[in-house]
This record gives C-alpha cells, sequence and structure tokens, in this order.
C-alpha cells in the first residue's frame, strides 16, 4: 500500500509492505521530486515500494525455492491505478505515452513490476481516508491509514528535503528540460 502527500513547497510518500493477515514486514517514507501534485506523490510511492521489492527479491529469490507469490499493490488514486492499468496493455511505450503527466514515474513503476516476474503484479484501488467514517477497517484501509500517516509525518521530519537532485529514472531514458526545469509530461 502506498500514498503521498502533497504541501505547497514538496511531496512525500509512505508505503507498507505486509500480508494479507495484517502483518507489515516493512514501511518506509521518503520525499519525491518534479511536479508537486498529489499523483506525482502517491506515484514515488508506489515507485519505491516496488523498488524496495525488488531488491528484496535480488537477495531472497531462487527458482527452486518456494512457488511465486502474487504482489498486489494498492493506492488509494484512482488516476494512477488507472494509468498503470493502461500501461501494462501494450508492450512498447509510444511517444505519445510520453506526453502524458508523471509518465516518467508510471514508465518506471510498470518496468519494475515486470522485472518481478515470475511473481506476477496487480494493481488494486482503495478508498482512502476510510478511517474518517468508520471503526472496522479492512486490511487494504488500515494499510491505507498507515501509509497516508508515513507520508505526512515526513513532511515534517528531519530527513525531509525538498528535491532540488533530479534524477533521471533509468525507464525515463530522457527528459526534457526548459529553463532548467524538467517537464515530466
Amino acid at each position: 500500500m502506498s500514498d503521498g502527500s502533497k504541501t505547497q513547497n514538496s511531496i512525500t510518500y509512505g508505503w507498507v509492505c505486509g500480508t494479507d493477515d495484517g502483518t507489515i514486514y516493512a514501511e518506509h517514507s521518503g520525499s519525491g521530486y518534479g511536479t508537486l501534485t498529489s499523483h506525482r506523490a502517491e506515484a514515488w510511492g508506489m515507485l519505491s515500494a516496488l523498488l524496495f521489492l525488488q531488491q528484496f527479491r535480488s537477495y531472497t529469490y531462487s527458482p527452486s525455492s518456494a512457488p511465486p507469490h502474487t504482489i498486489a499493490a494498492f493506492s488509494d488514486n484512482s488516476g494512477l491505478i488507472t494509468r498503470i492499468r493502461k500501461r501494462g496493455e501494450y508492450k512498447t511505450s509510444y511517444p505519445n505515452a510520453t506526453l502524458d503527466p508523471d509518465w516518467d514515474i508510471v514508465e518506471h513503476i510498470h518496468s519494475t513490476a515486470a522485472s518481478l516476474h515470475p511473481c506476477p503484479v496487480s494493481f488494486h484501488w482503495v478508498q482512502g481516508h476510510q478511517d474518517d467514517s468508520t471503526d472496522e477497517l479492512s486490511i487494504d484501509a488500515l494499510y491505507n491509514v498507515r501509509a497516508d500517516l508515513l507520508a505526512s509525518e515526513h513532511q515534517t521530519s528531519p530527513f525531509h528535503h525538498n528535491a532540488s537532485t533530479q534524477w533521471l529514472l533509468p525507464a525515463e531514458k530522457c527528459r526534457l528540460n526548459l529553463s532548467n526545469r524538467g517537464i515530466y509530461g
């Protein structure tokens, strides 16, 4: 489960990795860069969680080990989930797709999820802020509440920074810069 947070000056994210019975194995929060939108903050969270799983898998996976697990990635941003699912419908990225906002992160999410093969990754939407209306929460909703809290707390964390360094994501391959500012769509 990943979530994002946006203020006037920065975007942050949080994510929680756990089982469907509520056991949390890992969680993280961090800062993103680029256009200051909640969509981009949410995308940074999804990407960070998948990169964690990619690294974890590189140290623990063996083809002769247990059968591959299914990875379910959740976000409360339906637009992000829709874009990631649509990107999965074609093999080669089209030039026109690069014009979409936050294409760089969506493309890297797609390539990172593909690298986790043979563990299939599915993307799901979960309603956000369910804790505002009920105390009876599903595991997905509880993870969403925790990820949202991590993203919000990172705004005031001593480790928070406004990302002035902006790396080129491997799946992005190139970026248009105008007046020393990256164009992300």
